[in-house]
């Protein structure tokens, strides 16, 4: 004959359940915690040693310049050299930067830091870029820094 089991054993034995689900839950909360700081850690070591050589580049450059030796147009071909090898680390990394320069002010993607008065262009229309702007994977990592045309008649009222 089937006999039911005792309500204070069936308590117990789900009460045991839950407390070991709990714990789970908090051990798998703990260790997903411990695996996202090292993928954060381990990602950040690896865009960080593709900027190693930069160092060793700028400091070969200083000390080829530290006799006086290096013409200027030797050290600019090394500065377009570096700037080439940061350009690709920026692509492996993903990072692309954009011009603004010719096209509308938006200001999503671009920050205005002066307005320029010009008769030849539409209003709004971005007429220098002191700052590139970035981005990765779709994101906006730096807004472009710019000055903005304006109409003259603009300029004229905003004079003190």
């Amino acid at each position: 004959m089937d006999t039911a089991p005792e309500p204070e054993l069936n308590y117990a034995a789900l009460e045991d359940k839950y407390k070991r689900a709990l714990a789970d839950l908090e051990n798998l909360r703990k260790r997903t915690n411990r695996d996202i700081a090292a993928a954060r850690d381990q990602s950040e070591n690896t865009a960080i040693a593709e900027f190693l050589p930069l160092i060793d580049d700028f400091k070969r450059a200083l000390d080829a310049d530290a006799d006086g030796n290096i013409t200027h147009e030797q050290a600019r071909e090394g500065w377009r050299l570096v700037f080439q090898k940061l350009g690709g680390i920026l692509e492996r990394l993903e990072v692309q930067g954009f011009d603004s320069v010719g096209k509308t002010f938006t200001a999503e993607i671009m920050e205005a830091i002066t307005q320029v008065a010009m008769p030849t262009l539409p209003p709004g229309t971005v007429v220098a870029q002191v700052e590139g702007g970035f981005t990765r994977r779709g994101r906006l990592l730096r807004a472009a820094k710019v000055a903005v045309a304006i109409a003259p008649e603009e300029a004229v009222r905003e004079e003190p």
